[in-house]
């Protein structure tokens, strides 16, 4: 009996399901780090509030947008694109946050960011 299930000895779905699986798991990772960051930053429940309607709202905005251009264009180049935007996005967060020199104002724009790239994303 393989160890290897028979669906991931396909190489292109091995990658797809490896890259949603690892996509998944930093979103998560990044939705308890942001949280702990907005109340490590300000310990105010409201900036925690504030963080996540950043990522919300410009993501629930922008989905019919998004869809439409999904629809449009190759798939692959708009996930790609969505992923780099995100990527870059949670970068900069990574380098202000390290340097200790993140404050509520980067916090938001840099989540609204993530928001936008999460618009794109979850349509494929």
């Amino acid at each position: 009996m393989p160890l290897v299930p028979r669906a991931l000895r396909h190489r292109d779905y091995a990658l797809l399901w490896s890259g949603q699986t690892v996509s998944v798991l930093g979103d998560g990772i990044y939705t308890i780090a942001i949280a702990l960051e907005a109340l490590r930053i300000s310990d105010h429940p409201t900036t925690l509030a504030y963080v996540e309607a950043a990522r919300i709202v410009p993501n629930a905005l922008l989905l019919v947008f998004a869809g439409a251009l999904v629809d449009r264009l190759p798939r692959r180049l708009v996930v790609l694109g969505a992923d780099l935007v995100r990527g870059g996005a949670i970068a900069a967060l990574a380098v202000l946050a390290a340097t200790r020199s993140l404050d509520v104002a980067e916090l938001v724009a840099l989540s609204a960011v993530v928001g936008i790239g999460d618009a794109f994303f979850w349509l494929f």
